[in-house]
């Protein structure tokens, strides 16, 4: 819906009375563009995967947060969305754009991780070894160590 402003350059009285576009015309229109955009991103877009109950999966418990193991319990009533559960016992409802099934068991990520732990721990004690090499202090007290490259060896 458009008029003309009221200004102070002299007008017609009928000009300044809004006036409506062909409403079946403007529908089409947008009806069509509608169906263009569905076009342009069905193309580049694939089907989403199905997920059953019992599927170990990944989630985000907010966007851009880590991945977090999880089963799911069940479908949710509205499209693309499950309800999922943690192994804490916590239950969430998620699309499938923050899920990503996988093939790992419950038992199997718990005993990885308790083996990163202890390989960590290993290699905290290897570089304080390491660290405690002689090195001399400038007046700025920044330890200062000579590359090994630049040492000759006789």
């Amino acid at each position: 819906m458009n008029r003309r402003l009221r200004t102070t350059i002299p007008t017609i009285k009928n000009r300044l009375k809004p006036k409506c576009g062909n409403l079946k015309n403007t529908q089409r229109k947008m009806k069509q563009q509608k169906m263009n955009q569905k076009q342009y991103y069905d193309k580049s877009s694939k089907p989403l995967p199905e997920l059953l109950p019992n599927d170990t999966i990944r989630f985000q418990h907010n966007p851009k947060g880590k991945w977090d193991q999880g089963t799911v319990v069940r479908n949710n009533n509205t499209p693309n969305s499950y309800v999922i559960e943690t192994p804490e016992g916590q239950i969430f409802k998620r699309k499938t754009k923050h899920l990503l099934k996988t093939k790992e068991d419950k038992i199997e990520q718990t005993s990885l991780e308790e083996a990163n732990e202890n390989n960590h721990n290993d290699f905290d004690n290897i570089t304080d070894e390491h660290s405690l090499e002689p090195s001399f202090v400038r007046r700025s007290e920044r330890s200062v160590k000579k590359p090994t490259r630049l040492i000759e060896e006789c």
